[in-house]
């Protein structure tokens, strides 16, 4: 069964970390694995007509592959059309209600509508659904497919390469100064417009610095805060994967400071990658916007600043450190032995 080749079909392949924990793990066991990445990319013609000619060009790509059968990385559900159509066998990879992020960026309209009904189709024809949290299992239950969890934790080589009291040294932190780290995409998703008033409320602590690394749309913003607030706020910027094990390890309190809405319910530890890296060191984590957790201390959005002064007291849980290999990869052969099975 180990000859059978498993192509992963997502738009962003090369940056996809979810993906490059799949790869090793079914190479590593004798499984022929490949990633189809998009030949075609362009920003003619504004966002939305560039988007849906890399969508139509990507689809063509899936239509003339070959494989055993398909790994699907939901959000966009439209990769998985080509399957349905030609009636191929995929594995449906359920990481986030694609059509709440859409309405959640665009509104009410055609465009979330028409999500959905591709989202139905996705699952409805998927050999097997899978889950990155178990807070998706109710979606994904009424399409009566094989359902398995597999967490979208960090692999045990997420490790430091610098010592912390050296590495609080290159970056002028001294004495019992503490650090709030923040890292991830800059956008409103994952909450970088509260940065000013974050800043503006931790400003009043003078030895508390909150460290933001990433990038993204809103990273326009985080710059200017940066001198506005200059003995308060650092921007790191993006930052190699191999350099995020420092800043976590360095850091005193963590942050994962998303919005309330119709998708927070859905989110935890177990598929936020950001806030399971967290845990791999024992940080206390603040959040807000996702679901309640053992993990981490959730606070209302406004409450936040409160919650880091809580947690530097020692209020929030001290989080358990889980990784791929042990708690994921498991699993995830399970899932392909499961999608090789011939029906009854």
């Amino acid at each position: 069964m180990k000859n059978f080749k498993i192509v992963y079909l997502g738009t962003e392949p090369e940056a996809d970390v979810r993906m490059k924990k799949i790869s090793r793990s079914l190479k590593k066991h004798g499984y022929q694995f490949e990633a189809l990445k998009p030949k075609f990319r362009t920003t003619v013609g504004g966002r939305a007509v560039s988007a849906i000619a890399r969508y139509m060009s990507y689809m063509l790509q899936i239509l003339l592959s070959k494989a055993d059968f398909y790994w699907v990385a939901n959000a966009p559900d439209v990769v998985a059309i080509p399957l349905i159509v030609l009636g191929r066998n995929y594995v449906y990879d359920f990481r986030s209600v694609w059509s709440n992020e859409i309405r959640a960026e665009f509104g009410r309209g055609l465009w979330p509508f028409l999500a959905r009904v591709v989202e139905k189709l996705a699952m409805k024809n998927a050999k097997v659904i899978v889950l990155n949290t178990d807070t998706l299992s109710e979606d994904a239950k009424p399409f009566g497919k094989p359902l398995f969890l597999v967490p979208n934790y960090p692999t045990k080589d997420f490790e430091t390469t610098i010592d912390r009291s050296r590495f609080r040294q290159m970056h002028g932190i001294r004495g019992d100064t503490k650090i709030v780290l923040y890292v991830g995409r800059l956008s409103r998703v994952e909450g970088a417009d509260r940065f000013p008033k974050i800043a503006e409320e931790l400003s009043k602590h003078p030895k508390i610095k909150l460290w933001i690394v990433g990038a993204g749309p809103l990273e326009n913003l985080v710059q200017q805060l940066e001198k506005t607030y200059p003995t308060t706020l650092k921007f790191f910027g993006w930052q190699p994967y191999d350099m995020i094990p420092n800043f976590i390890n360095t850091s005193d309190v963590c942050i994962a400071p998303r919005h309330v809405d119709h998708n927070s319910r859905y989110y935890n530890e177990k598929g936020v990658l950001k806030i399971s890296e967290y845990m791999m060191f024992k940080k206390p984590i603040v959040c807000t916007g996702i679901a309640a957790s053992s993990q981490y201390l959730l606070v209302e959005e406004d409450k936040l600043v409160d919650g880091i002064l809580r947690a530097l007291k020692g209020e929030a849980p001290t989080p358990t450190p889980k990784t791929w290999e042990e708690n994921a990869e498991p699993q995830l052969l399970e899932v392909i032995r499961a999608s090789l099975a011939k029906p009854l």
